[in-house]
Parts: structure tokens; sequence; C-alpha cells
């Protein structure tokens, strides 16, 4: 009685876009004792979304003796503030990639680009951001590379980040050629949702560590590495040992052109068995398509 207390509330924006205004209000709206100070029972502010972004994934199919370019989108919303941007570049091949940001503002990689080599001092900014590299003449068909870009942004003793992946093919013949690449991330609660998880979990990766009773996504991206189109397409796969399927989490998230997706084909909730997500049409050359789905974890193996 008659004291003072401090409550704080922590949310998390899950959609939105970088310096959107964002207006945090609290009020009393009903209480069981006499206030006698009623003009502090309401309180408003507004608050600007601050962050880092950096988009999309890529895929792109090229020959031996070939120069490969990607080009991503990068923003940041950090007010008034400077921060100091650096970037990570790890490919599964060792390739030598060259680091370019668009320092004239026209989307393309030219002279006038700057070679970015080191930390930056950045400010509130939107741009994009090129990475170059040349394949080598002996580079056989069906090689492939698997890139990935991490935006480090360290503004007010924080540090935010952003990853994309770029994913190199290496053709030579006029066939079709189906490769698939699997990869996992945590939804804890179940919910069939990413954005409400921490950021190491929303990372899709190879392998993931995963307790008895959290969910793990699963997607599948595939793509015609060949240079000859592919027909009678179907993804499948098998909910894993000691887990159980999640019903209606089997979905297609991305379809190419000329391709139509089929009724999909899965196990009864909380069951287990195969996945089967068939399309109709063709799968042309260099292009590429994702499906995904959800199991719950029941038991570890001992």
């Amino acid at each position: 009685m008659n004291q003072s207390a401090t409550l704080i509330l922590c949310a998390h924006l899950a959609s939105g876009s970088l310096g959107e205004q964002i207006v945090n209000q609290a009020q009393v709206t009903s209480r069981s004792i006499n206030d006698p100070y009623i003009a502090n029972n309401y309180s408003e502010t507004t608050i600007i979304r601050t962050g880092l972004v950096l988009r999309p994934n890529h895929d792109m199919t090229t020959t031996a003796g070939s120069q490969i370019v990607f080009d991503h989108d990068i923003s940041i919303y950090i007010g008034n503030e400077i921060g100091l941007l650096s970037f990570n570049i790890t490919s599964s091949q060792q390739i030598d990639w060259s680091f370019f940001y668009d320092s004239n503002g026209n989307s393309e990689l030219d002279a006038d680009d700057i070679l970015w080599t080191q930390s930056q001092s950045v400010s509130s900014m939107s741009g994009k951001i090129f990475i170059r590299a040349f394949i080598e003449d002996y580079i056989p068909s069906g090689w492939w590379d698997l890139t990935q870009i991490q935006a480090n942004l360290i503004v007010l003793n924080q540090t935010l980040f952003q990853q994309v992946t770029d994913i190199t093919y290496v053709i030579e013949t006029y066939n079709g050629e189906m490769h698939g690449i699997k990869q996992v991330a945590i939804d804890s609660n179940c919910n069939t949702q990413l954005d409400d998880e921490p950021i190491e979990n929303q990372r899709f990766e190879s392998s993931k560590k995963i307790l008895p009773g959290e969910c793990a996504i699963y997607r599948i991206h595939f793509m015609n590495q060949g240079s000859g189109k592919l027909s009678h397409i179907e993804i499948e796969d098998e909910t894993p040992e000691f887990s159980t399927f999640i019903a209606g989490s089997a979905v297609v998230i991305s379809t190419p052109q000329a391709l139509t997706p089929g009724d999909i084909s899965a196990p009864s909730d909380h069951g287990t068995g195969v996945i089967i997500w068939p399309f109709i049409g063709d799968l042309l050359p260099g292009k590429a398509g994702e499906v995904r789905y959800e199991v719950r974890v029941d038991t570890l193996k001992q």
C-alpha cells in the first residue's frame, strides 16, 4: 500500500516494415482498491521499428568457365544512430567470392561499384549488394555449391544479423537432372510458425538439436540442375524415426513456372509414414520449388 512498482512488458513484432511507427499504450481499466492518483492510469509512447533486412535466397545453374553473380537487397533502419556493418561469407566448395556494394544505385554490378573488404560505418539506408565469382574450366557437371552470406550490424551495443543462401549448380548436358536439399528448423511450441521463435531456431540447417515435445519443420528444396526438362515430378519423404506427422503441415511453398501441384498424400494426424507431393507439367532447366511439412518429436533415441 502506498508503494510504487514497475511492470515491464516485452513483445515480439511478428511483421511490419522498417521505419514503421508503432504506438504502445497502457491503461488501467479496473481496480479493486481506491486509487487517489488517476492521472497516471494511462500512458502512450511512439517508437520506430528498427532493424536489418537481407534478401532473397537464390539458385543458379551455370557452366564451367563462366562468371556468376548474385544480388541481394539490404535495408537498415536505425534512426539517427550510426552502426557498424560487416558480412561473413561461407562457401561449401570454398569459392573465392568478391563482394560489392551498389554504390551508384543502378541495380547492376559495374565498374563504379565499391569492393567491400571490411566493416563499414552505416546509417539508415536501403541498397543492393553483389557477390561475384568465376567457375573454373575443369569443374564437372553435377558440381554444386551452397554459399551463405550473413550481414552483421552492431548498433548501440546490440548485434543484429540476417542470413541468405545462394546455391550454384554446374550443368553440361541437355538432360534434366533433379537435385534436392532437405533442411530443418525448430518450432518449439508446435504452432506451425517460426516468426515467434529465437533466431537460431528459425534458421533452416542440415541438422538441429531438438527436445521431446518440440516440433521440427522440414523443407525440401528441389531444382532441375540440368539443361533439359523433367516430367512426372513427385517429391517424396517419410516422417523421421521417433516423430509423428502434424496434420495439414504438408504444403507447397513455391512452384516454378510450367509446374502445377497435385493432391498431397500424407499420414493422418500424429501418424507416421510417407508424404508425397505430386506435380503436373514440366520442371524446366534451372527452375526450382520448395515443399514443407512438420513433425512432433515424441521420443529421443537412447
